[in-house]
């Protein structure tokens, strides 16, 4: 799991001396209950007084290294940058409460909550140029073996409470299998098989002496540092910020599949909302398979009674379709912004073969009447990156430049009050949109020996044409290792 912060904040990297229906047309599966009881609270929630950070010290169970050379490096940086803490404050406030009492309920080293935070600033949608995803960096193999979806309706590497299970359950196990905590962190940074190696390599089991990667070997002095600073920040002239040791979130059941704008209405709060309190999710509705739950802010008292009241016909909103001649489930999934399979259910449909003729029930989400099906009607922090200018070189024309970006012709001429016949000049400057529609990332990606810009594209399931488009590559150059490549990731594509 790459150690990246830069992904995080940006602007200051860590850089240590880095016609509707209103029925549902089939019953939503049961998923057993297997959300944490770290965030539910029965009564009625206030912010506390008391400050969490005394309880993370009296908690803390790790030998902080202070002699050592590399923490005091760490813990320099941190007192030559006392804002980074202050930046981070919302980010404790909504997760680290809840991320500590689960590892106090494990009775584990309350050092772990710092993973967390290295890992990804406490930001649920870092996403590094390996892969990984969510407030723990899971790479796609670790969720799916630790029971994380990653599918076309959510990403529960980015779910703060699933997440932070998965990563508790796996640290367990590599301590387990390690007998030491500092072994078992590293692991959980550079893969078990890697430290394995490792000590067999050294037959020892001292962590500072081992012959590991570099970012690994910085990764447990800066945990240490990070600990260190926590523990008695007085003694470093630093100032911690508050947070309340009261949780913040509450975990509301929804009983079957949800549209967030149904959701939003009876909570009396914005969608865009609901997606900051639930990072997990990519769509319009929460997962058709579980788990039918959704986190809210624990001032809601009554969500659960207010969703509980939602109508089951009126949980998802269904429009019929008439089949037309060139329909395929596939593009009637996309513009209708579903999935395939939600058809293949909803219609009781055996295979993806539909006939001219036939009458579909599909799920109309929160679209509207004016919805441009250039674009997913999702709130407008998901919906990309934006605009961003691009350079006309020569050869260049609309239609080869609309496709190589992955928008509509119609789209690219109306944001750049262009004719569609009209000469392009070479250094002109063009009006570019968001790629993609989704939560999109900037990834500085370096390119590594062996790779191609297929194969790049492959992994980060963008086009060779948009990576050629962004970084304006020249076709007659090959890719060269060590090379930097500016991407543009769409997190709920990226599986």
């Amino acid at each position: 799991m790459a150690l990246m912060l830069a992904a995080s904040l940006p602007s200051s990297a860590y850089e240590p001396p880095v016609k509707e229906l209103n029925t549902s047309p089939f019953e939503s599966e049961a998923a057993p209950p297997i959300y944490p009881q770290l965030v539910v609270r029965q009564e009625p929630w206030k912010a506390s007084a008391e400050p969490l950070w005394p309880l993370v010290q009296q908690r803390m169970q790790l030998d902080h290294q202070l002699d050592r050379k590399r923490v005091k490096q760490e813990i320099a940086w941190l007192r030559k940058h006392p804002d980074f803490l202050q930046r981070l404050t919302p980010r404790f406030e909504l997760y680290a409460p809840f991320i500590f009492r689960e590892i106090e309920r494990r009775n584990l080293p309350a050092e772990i909550l710092f993973v967390a935070v290295i890992e990804s600033a406490l930001d649920p949608f870092a996403f590094s140029p390996g892969g990984a995803a969510g407030l723990w960096q899971f790479m796609p193999a670790t969720a799916n073996r630790f029971d994380l979806k990653t599918d076309w309706w959510a990403d529960e590497r980015r779910d703060p409470a699933l997440a932070t299970i998965a990563a508790l359950d796996y640290l367990e196990l590599l301590y387990r299998r390690f007998d030491d905590w500092y072994l078992a962190i590293a692991a959980y940074n550079a893969g078990e098989g890697r430290i394995s190696k490792a000590v067999r390599r050294a037959g020892h089991r001292d962590f500072f002496t081992l012959r590991i990667p570099k970012e690994t070997a910085g990764y447990i002095p800066r945990l240490l540092a990070f600990a260190a600073v926590f523990k008695e920040p007085e003694k470093y002239n630093l100032s911690l910020p508050f947070v309340s040791a009261d949780v913040s979130l509450q975990l509301v059941e929804t009983g079957s599949q949800l549209d967030l704008t149904r959701a939003a209405t009876a909570l009396n709060v914005t969608v865009d909302k609901l997606y900051e309190w639930n990072p997990g999710l990519n769509q319009w509705a929460t997962h058709p398979k579980g788990p039918h739950r959704l986190l809210v802010s624990q001032l809601q008292r009554d969500a659960q009674a207010l969703l509980d009241g939602i109508p089951p016909s009126e949980r998802l909103r269904w429009q019929r379709h008439n089949v037309r001649a060139g329909d395929t489930l596939g593009q009637l999934a996309q513009r209708h912004n579903t999935d395939i399979g939600m058809l293949m259910r909803a219609n009781n449909l055996p295979t993806h073969v539909i006939q001219v003729g036939d009458s579909l029930l599909i799920p109309t989400g929160n679209r509207g009447a004016d919805h441009d099906d250039t674009e997913r009607v999702l709130p407008a922090r998901r919906r990309g990156i934006g605009k961003k200018s691009y350079r006309v070189v020569r050869g260049d024309t609309l239609s080869e430049i609309a496709e190589r970006f992955g928008v509509s012709l119609r789209t690219l001429l109306r944001l750049n009050q262009t004719a569609p016949k009209q000469t392009l000049r070479v250094g002109q400057r063009l009006v570019i949109p968001a790629p993609t529609a989704g939560i999109v990332k900037e990834i500085n990606y370096k390119v590594r020996q062996g790779d191609s810009l297929s194969r790049i594209a492959q992994r980060f399931n963008v086009t060779t044409q948009q990576i050629r488009g962004w970084n304006e590559l020249d076709l007659a150059k090959y890719l060269q290792p060590g090379q930097r490549l500016r991407l543009y990731v769409d997190l709920t594509a990226t599986h």
